[in-house]
């Protein structure tokens, strides 16, 4: 049993078949992505209006959940 369950670990942070998994389970659920993105558009228009600076990992992301909620054919 111990056996089994360090080869099952192994197996999944050794390949990508849980990353795969995870994402397309989250693509399938537009209720992971479209809140998401909604959400990071309000934080990134307050931090404009505040004059925050915006680093280019959140701009990134941002980016990549608009990409994602057009994809979706989910609306609020």
């Amino acid at each position: 049993m111990p056996c089994s369950t360090i080869l099952g670990y192994l197996h999944a942070r050794r390949t990508t078949a849980m990353a795969m998994d995870s994402y397309v389970a989250t693509r399938a659920n537009p209720l992971n992505i479209v809140p998401t993105a909604i959400t990071l558009r309000q934080t990134l228009e307050l931090y404009r209006r505040l004059n925050i600076p915006i680093s280019p990992e959140f701009m990134r992301l941002v980016a990549f959940y608009e990409q994602e909620e057009k994809k979706q054919k989910w609306k609020p």
